[in-house]
């Protein structure tokens, strides 16, 4: 980042005017903007147009610290225009008084009397400009009472107006009041003074209304534009001072219905409404009738509810709902755009962490920064808080491109970013008001700080501590039996677990930042890995995860890559894997195949595209040889995920989502004999055979008539209704919903049929292949096997002994034979140990997958016309099973980078090898001797 940019950026701590940013924090400004516009367009009607008593009383509401006092200056600014450009001089059209704070004023302040003296600062200030008229400006009508003979009389109808007012405004306080009626001089004195008191509040409103209507019309009458004139009273966090809440409400119901007057509150509703609610008790005076604000005054409410439901409906007249705007909460998505001028906090990260960091990612179309929002957790969710972390940031930043720290000794330079790092993180930590809870016990147990980076230390292992205890909070929460206790708890233990990962983002900020800092790098991993595995279910997945490991596939894939990812790797896939549409992004018990296959989907271009980035690109390798060195189960989830996915034919997909009903009770039956690995395949080549269909069905001859005489009219009759069908496109595009539920009912009733005369004869089938299959084979005993007997030695001799020796066919036509290969070669495929034969393993895996069907005559001959008629009218009611391109490009760019990636991590670790005068088949033979994997 340029030196001069950070240098001119005047980062300060507290309320400011915001730019852009408002809109972060207040989503509703520009609305809140035209409700002011609404409001000078009605007072520039005629009286007659509009009602004496009006509200314009616009609300800003939100926690401490959210940004409310910003969005007054901000709307303070937008009032007051450019005031360097002289039309925004001229223009004047907004009388702006101060913002009124409560909270700063004493027993003796009154809010009303705040008011009064703001509203006399601005009658001096019109004074002012009338006494800059000039000569002919001062014979206008309405300013001449202000001149005798062009020189300015003090004593003016405005200052008249204001004096009365102050005046009024003393009648209506008791101390003086009590001051009027013990001194006067006679009778007469007496009764014109105390005539003043009788109705002091309507005279005082009287003279307040004579004030507001005089300085708007003679600020109009000074105005270049005709636009109506606005008073604006601000009074900010009318919340803090709850004395002073009542005493607001009377106030503002006092002068707030003027027509050209806006006030504009802002404060927490919910103090203010509590607030509102004690004071409304407290004027019943009930300890004078001894009864306590919980006396049921009714049997539906107590005293206090009433007061509180008051309280409501007296602030919806005071503060129309319409006109009440929150102040939204910061989270990790917005966290990182918080800004000074155009340098947002996410730019700031990235300049003090330098490269690849766990804060910020760039996109590789573009050099635009995207945050890896869980980061962001650390901080605290408001301005008052970010800004002291910007504030240390954006000084670190300045501090290591300034020439005095350029020109420093290495030594004193890493003493000063230690002290300026230490100060970060502290800061961090206590602005916000999640960790600061729990800060005694991070810096007591988990960062121990020293005088210099060496002496300091992160203890991982009392992490390690930390994560059992909260798993045991989280057990124990389920056997809570009181709902609200359990609620209470469920709540306290998700801040125990974010806590905690924000901690350790925290010492991993200092560890990335000042790699000096002491850590046992064994326990640093250890730790990693089970907070991230823990982040890798989403609210409802800690439910959905059941023992069945087909269910537990995608689980298994997302750990695998946040456990042999680096930290920003990992974080950034757990990013992308947060745009799911599902609750859970892994299977469900009640899931369809259809919604299976995009969950499928989803986790691939997930990891596809987090592979796609340059920085990622060896990741692929890195777990090819994770797998192979340290015989990592978890990378080799994701290899295999991977490679089954790229190596899926997109026509075998689509034929399984359009007969997904028919293929129901196939699917059912796996499920329910798991114990049966050989069911899955039953489907498999049940969809290869309803694709052979598609490509022979002309071959196989099938005469209608014939069809008919055999086997019955029922069969026929069906397929007769679904050709009708389908003889008009349109016609197929109109079918009424009792048509296609009847049409789906048929579908699921002749899968019901094929499965009760396939399950007859299981597992006695008969398969065939396509006429491609034998060269294909040839090419799996092609490959190189090693010296040794090997693996892929082994499986060639089995293979071969399972196939027909002069056809290379599947011996016998028969499907356990066809099993019996298909599990050894995907088992071979799949065993990450060895390196001979498993890709040529894994090609014939597909071509087993792609290649083998069952006869065709497991169906008869009325069902195969049958299913070529469905099969038409499915691919045109089926809109949402279409080829998606983008995921059919990726399998196929994924499967060359897989080939690649495999390749060249074999050929480091022959280099390897060679350096200790092993060979590839030496090193399966030891791997081996310790594990029967494959």
């Amino acid at each position: 980042m340029d030196y001069e940019k950070l240098k001119k950026l005047e980062v300060f701590i507290g309320a400011r005017a915001l730019q852009k940013q408002i809109h972060l924090i207040l989503p509703t400004y520009n609305l809140l903007i035209e409700q002011i516009d609404l409001i000078r367009t009605s007072a520039g009607r005629p009286k007659a147009e509009y009602k004496q008593e009006t509200n314009h009383t616009i609300g800003i509401f939100g926690a401490r610290g959210t940004g409310k006092t910003s969005a007054l200056y901000t709307i303070i600014q937008a009032l007051e225009g450019n005031k360097s450009d002289e039309q925004s001089k001229t223009n004047l059209t907004n009388i702006i008084l101060p913002i009124i704070e409560p909270d700063n004023f004493g027993d003796n302040t009154k809010i009303m009397g705040s008011i009064v003296g703001l509203l006399k600062g601005a009658v001096e200030d019109q004074l002012k400009l009338i006494k800059q008229l000039d000569n002919k400006n001062k014979d206008k009508e309405g300013f001449s009472e202000y001149f005798n003979q062009y020189v300015f009389r003090e004593n003016n109808p405005l200052r008249e107006k204001i004096n009365e007012l102050i005046e009024y405004h003393l009648y209506t306080e008791s101390e003086y009041r009590t001051l009027l009626i013990h001194n006067y001089d006679d009778a007469a004195t007496h009764i014109k003074k105390s005539s003043s008191l009788l109705i002091p509040d309507i005279q005082f409103k009287e003279k307040l209304t004579a004030v507001i209507d005089l300085l708007v019309d003679q600020q109009k009458k000074m105005n270049v534009t005709d636009k109506p004139v606005l008073v604006f009273i601000f009074i900010d966090d009318i919340d803090l001072k709850t004395t002073k809440c009542r005493e607001l409400v009377d106030s503002i119901l006092q002068y707030a219905n003027h027509p050209h007057v806006v006030t504009i509150l802002s404060g927490d509703y919910e103090i203010l409404k509590e607030s509102l609610t004690l004071a409304l008790i407290n004027d019943e005076y009930l300890q004078n009738i001894q009864l306590g604000s919980g006396y049921q005054i009714n049997e539906n409410q107590t005293i206090a509810e009433r007061k509180m439901g008051l309280a409501h409906e007296y602030l919806k007249k005071i503060l129309p709902p319409a006109r009440r705007h929150q102040v939204v909460s910061w989270n990790n998505t917005s966290i990182p755009n918080f800004s000074f001028e155009d340098i947002t906090l996410s730019s700031q990260l990235d300049e003090l962490m330098g490269g690849d960091n766990i804060f910020t990612d760039t996109k590789t179309d573009s050099d635009e920064l995207q945050p890896i929002r869980a980061s962001y957790s650390i901080f605290d969710k408001t301005p008052r808080g970010l800004v002291n972390v910007y504030y240390h940031v954006h000084q670190i930043n300045l501090m290591k491109q300034e020439e005095t720290f350029k020109s420093m000794e290495i030594k004193e330079q890493n003493e000063s970013l230690f002290k300026s790092v230490k100060s970060l993180i502290d800061t961090i930590i206590l602005s916000s008001s999640e960790l600061v809870e729990r800060q005694r016990h991070f810096l007591d147990n988990l960062l121990l700080w020293g005088s210099n980076a060496e002496n300091t230390q992160i203890n991982y292992t009392r992490f390690d501590t930390d994560i059992d205890l909260s798993n045991k909070t989280r057990w124990a929460v389920k056997n809570i039996d009181e709902a609200k206790k359990r609620e209470r708890a469920i709540k306290e233990s998700k801040r125990l677990d974010e806590s905690i990962f924000s901690f350790f983002i925290i010492v991993e900020l200092l560890k990335e930042l000042i790699p000096e800092v002491r850590c046992d790098e064994t326990e640093r991993i250890k730790v990693r890995n089970i907070l991230l595995k823990n982040r890798c279910l989403g609210p409802e997945d800690s439910n959905n995860l059941v023992t069945d490991p087909i269910n537990n596939r995608l689980y298994d894939v997302a750990v695998g890559v946040v456990s042999n990812t680096d930290l920003r790797t990992a974080l950034l896939f757990l990013e992308h894997l947060g745009a799911s549409k599902w609750e859970s992004y892994y299977y469900e018990p009640d899931d369809k195949k259809e919604h299976k296959y995009e969950k499928d989907q989803f986790m691939f271009l997930t990891i596809a595209t987090l592979i796609r980035e340059k920085k990622n690109e060896s990741v692929l390798k890195q777990w090819y040889y994770t797998s192979y060195s340290e015989r990592s189960k978890t990378a080799s989830n994701i290899l295999s995920f991977l490679e089954e996915i790229s190596e899926t034919a997109s026509e075998y997909e689509l034929k399984e989502r359009t007969f997904s009903s028919l293929l129901n009770r196939f699917d059912n039956e796996a499920k329910k004999r798991a114990d049966d690995p050989n069911r899955e395949l039953v489907t498999r080549l049940l969809i290869n055979t309803l694709i052979k269909l598609d490509h022979s069905f002309d071959k196989l001859r099938i005469i209608e008539e014939d069809v008919k005489k055999v086997e019955g009219s029922k069969d026929y009759r069906q397929y007769q209704v679904m050709k009708a069908i389908n003889e008009n496109e349109e016609k197929r595009t109109i079918v009424t919903d009792r048509h296609k539920a009847n049409i789906d009912k048929l579908i699921q009733n002749l899968g019901e049929t094929i499965f009760m005369r396939m399950n007859s004869k299981y597992p006695s089938y008969v398969v065939r292949t396509k006429s491609s299959f034998s060269e294909k084979v040839k090419l799996f005993f092609m490959g190189e096997a090693g010296w040794s007997n090997t693996r892929y030695r082994q499986l060639k001799e089995e293979v071969r002994g399972s196939l027909d020796l002069d056809s290379n066919n599947i011996k016998d036509n028969n499907f356990e034979t066809y099993t019996n290969i298909f599990k050894k070669v995907r088992g071979l495929s799949q065993n990450y140990l060895v390196w001979y034969g498993r890709k040529e393993a894994l090609t014939f895996l597909t071509v087993l997958k792609q290649e083998v069907f069952f006869d065709p005559t497991i169906f008869t001959h009325a069902e195969i016309l049958l299913i070529r008629e469905l099969n038409i009218y499915l691919n045109t009611v089926n809109t949402t099973v279409i080829q998606d391109k983008l995921y059919e490009n990726s399998k196929d760019e994924m499967k060359k980078k897989l080939s690649r990636a495999s390749d060249e991590t074999q050929a480091e670790v022959e280099a390897d090898l060679e350096q200790i005068a092993l060979t590839l088949s030496d090193d399966e033979h030891q791997n081996h001797e310790n594990s029967d994997a494959g």
